[in-house]
Protein backbone atom coordinates (compact mmCIF):
# COMPACT_ATOMS: atom_id res chain seq x y z
CA UNK A 1 0.00 0.00 0.00
CA UNK A 2 1.14 3.66 -0.93
CA UNK A 3 0.29 6.40 1.70
CA UNK A 4 -0.56 9.79 -0.36
CA UNK A 5 -0.64 13.28 2.01
CA UNK A 6 -2.44 16.23 0.01
CA UNK A 7 -2.18 19.60 1.65
CA UNK A 8 -4.80 22.16 -0.10
CA UNK A 9 -2.56 24.84 1.24
CA UNK A 10 -4.16 29.07 2.12
CA UNK A 11 -1.38 30.66 -0.25
CA UNK A 12 1.84 29.90 -2.01
CA UNK A 13 3.46 26.96 -0.58
CA UNK A 14 6.74 27.73 1.96
CA UNK A 15 8.67 24.89 0.11
CA UNK A 16 8.70 27.34 -2.74
CA UNK A 17 10.63 30.59 -3.53
CA UNK A 18 8.04 32.09 -5.44
CA UNK A 19 4.39 31.67 -6.46
CA UNK A 20 3.84 30.46 -10.10
CA UNK A 21 2.80 33.02 -13.27
CA UNK A 22 -0.73 33.31 -14.02
CA UNK A 23 -3.53 33.59 -11.64
CA UNK A 24 -3.75 30.96 -9.02
CA UNK A 25 -6.59 28.55 -8.35
CA UNK A 26 -5.27 26.73 -5.44
CA UNK A 27 -1.99 25.48 -3.86
CA UNK A 28 -1.79 22.26 -2.67
CA UNK A 29 1.27 19.75 -1.40
CA UNK A 30 1.21 16.36 -2.84
CA UNK A 31 3.64 13.98 -1.10
CA UNK A 32 3.44 9.93 -1.83
CA UNK A 33 4.95 6.87 -0.10
CA UNK A 34 8.08 7.75 2.07
CA UNK A 35 10.44 10.08 1.39
CA UNK A 36 12.39 9.74 -1.29
CA UNK A 37 10.36 7.28 -3.02
CA UNK A 38 7.78 9.74 -5.28
CA UNK A 39 10.44 10.06 -8.32
CA UNK A 40 10.69 9.33 -11.38
CA UNK A 41 12.80 6.52 -10.74
CA UNK A 42 9.65 4.45 -9.32
CA UNK A 43 6.96 6.17 -10.61
CA UNK A 44 6.33 5.73 -14.35
CA UNK A 45 3.24 7.57 -15.40
CA UNK A 46 1.13 9.51 -12.47
CA UNK A 47 -1.99 11.18 -13.29
CA UNK A 48 -3.53 14.09 -11.13
CA UNK A 49 -7.03 14.65 -11.77
CA UNK A 50 -8.74 18.05 -9.98
CA UNK A 51 -11.41 20.56 -11.00
CA UNK A 52 -11.85 24.06 -10.83
CA UNK A 53 -15.24 26.14 -10.60
CA UNK A 54 -16.93 27.08 -13.47
CA UNK A 55 -17.85 30.68 -11.23
CA UNK A 56 -14.14 31.05 -10.68
CA UNK A 57 -13.42 30.64 -14.34
CA UNK A 58 -15.74 33.54 -15.20
CA UNK A 59 -14.71 35.82 -12.97
CA UNK A 60 -11.04 35.71 -13.62
CA UNK A 61 -12.04 36.01 -17.36
CA UNK A 62 -10.54 32.67 -18.12
CA UNK A 63 -11.78 29.69 -20.81
CA UNK A 64 -11.63 25.96 -19.67
CA UNK A 65 -8.27 25.56 -21.46
CA UNK A 66 -6.84 28.17 -19.71
CA UNK A 67 -6.04 26.25 -16.79
CA UNK A 68 -2.54 24.18 -16.01
CA UNK A 69 -1.42 22.35 -13.01
CA UNK A 70 2.42 23.63 -12.47
CA UNK A 71 4.88 21.56 -10.00
CA UNK A 72 8.00 23.25 -8.36
CA UNK A 73 10.97 21.27 -9.51
CA UNK A 74 14.70 22.23 -9.18
CA UNK A 75 13.81 25.45 -8.34
CA UNK A 76 11.99 26.58 -11.08
CA UNK A 77 8.00 26.40 -11.70
CA UNK A 78 6.90 23.51 -14.44
CA UNK A 79 4.06 23.64 -16.63
CA UNK A 80 2.39 20.02 -16.59
CA UNK A 81 0.66 19.22 -19.68
CA UNK A 82 -3.06 19.42 -18.23
CA UNK A 83 -6.23 18.17 -20.13
CA UNK A 84 -9.96 19.04 -20.06
CA UNK A 85 -11.81 15.97 -19.29
CA UNK A 86 -15.51 17.18 -18.94
CA UNK A 87 -17.90 19.58 -17.48
CA UNK A 88 -20.52 19.64 -15.81
CA UNK A 89 -23.04 22.44 -14.88
CA UNK A 90 -20.75 23.80 -11.88
CA UNK A 91 -16.68 22.42 -12.33
CA UNK A 92 -14.46 21.57 -15.29
CA UNK A 93 -12.36 18.39 -14.91
CA UNK A 94 -8.70 18.34 -15.29
CA UNK A 95 -6.25 15.70 -15.69
CA UNK A 96 -2.36 16.43 -15.69
CA UNK A 97 0.69 13.76 -15.59
CA UNK A 98 3.66 14.04 -13.53
CA UNK A 99 6.82 11.78 -12.84
CA UNK A 100 7.45 13.31 -9.14
CA UNK A 101 5.60 15.43 -6.44
CA UNK A 102 5.91 18.30 -4.90
CA UNK A 103 4.55 20.94 -4.26
CA UNK A 104 1.69 22.19 -7.22
CA UNK A 105 -0.20 24.85 -7.90
CA UNK A 106 -3.58 24.76 -10.51
CA UNK A 107 -3.30 27.88 -12.13
CA UNK A 108 -5.49 30.46 -14.88
CA UNK A 109 -3.22 31.79 -17.77
CA UNK A 110 -5.12 34.45 -19.32
CA UNK A 111 -4.48 34.94 -22.94
CA UNK A 112 -5.94 38.10 -24.14
CA UNK A 113 -7.28 38.66 -27.60
CA UNK A 114 -6.19 40.32 -30.34
CA UNK A 115 -6.71 43.93 -30.13
CA UNK A 116 -10.03 45.54 -28.83
CA UNK A 117 -11.79 48.55 -29.89
CA UNK A 118 -11.44 50.84 -26.34
CA UNK A 119 -14.21 50.62 -24.23
CA UNK A 120 -15.76 53.54 -22.09
CA UNK A 121 -15.14 53.95 -18.40
CA UNK A 122 -18.40 53.82 -16.66
CA UNK A 123 -18.36 55.30 -12.73
CA UNK A 124 -17.53 53.01 -10.32
CA UNK A 125 -21.31 51.99 -9.08
CA UNK A 126 -22.19 51.41 -5.65
CA UNK A 127 -20.32 48.70 -3.52
CA UNK A 128 -22.68 46.01 -2.97
CA UNK A 129 -22.68 44.68 0.69
CA UNK A 130 -20.17 42.33 2.15
CA UNK A 131 -20.94 38.54 1.46
CA UNK A 132 -20.39 36.22 4.03
CA UNK A 133 -17.97 33.77 2.93
CA UNK A 134 -18.70 30.56 1.17
CA UNK A 135 -19.40 27.62 3.01
CA UNK A 136 -16.48 25.26 3.49
CA UNK A 137 -16.77 22.41 0.68
CA UNK A 138 -14.32 19.49 -0.28
CA UNK A 139 -12.47 19.71 -3.25
CA UNK A 140 -11.78 16.67 -5.79
CA UNK A 141 -8.21 15.53 -6.14
CA UNK A 142 -7.53 11.57 -7.77
CA UNK A 143 -4.05 10.27 -7.85
CA UNK A 144 -3.39 7.12 -10.23
CA UNK A 145 0.12 5.87 -10.96
CA UNK A 146 2.29 3.46 -12.43
CA UNK A 147 5.67 2.09 -11.19
CA UNK A 148 8.75 1.49 -12.88
CA UNK A 149 8.23 -2.33 -13.12
CA UNK A 150 4.48 -1.73 -15.21
CA UNK A 151 2.17 -2.22 -12.39
CA UNK A 152 -0.82 0.13 -12.31
CA UNK A 153 -1.28 1.21 -8.42
CA UNK A 154 -4.42 3.17 -7.84
CA UNK A 155 -4.22 6.22 -5.19
CA UNK A 156 -8.59 6.25 -4.53
CA UNK A 157 -9.95 9.82 -4.73
CA UNK A 158 -9.01 11.99 -1.90
CA UNK A 159 -11.40 14.20 -0.95
CA UNK A 160 -9.66 17.14 0.89
CA UNK A 161 -11.37 20.26 3.06
CA UNK A 162 -11.43 23.42 1.53
CA UNK A 163 -10.80 25.91 4.06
Amino acid sequence: MISARIELLKGTSTLVDAPPEGTVYKNLNIWLGTYGFATSENIRDAVVRFKVEKSWLTDNRLSNNDISLAKWESGNWIELSTTVLKDDSDYVYYEAHTTSFSPFAIVGKFVPPAEKPPVEEKPPAEKPPAEKPPAVEDSWLHIGLRNRWGDASHVNSARVVCS
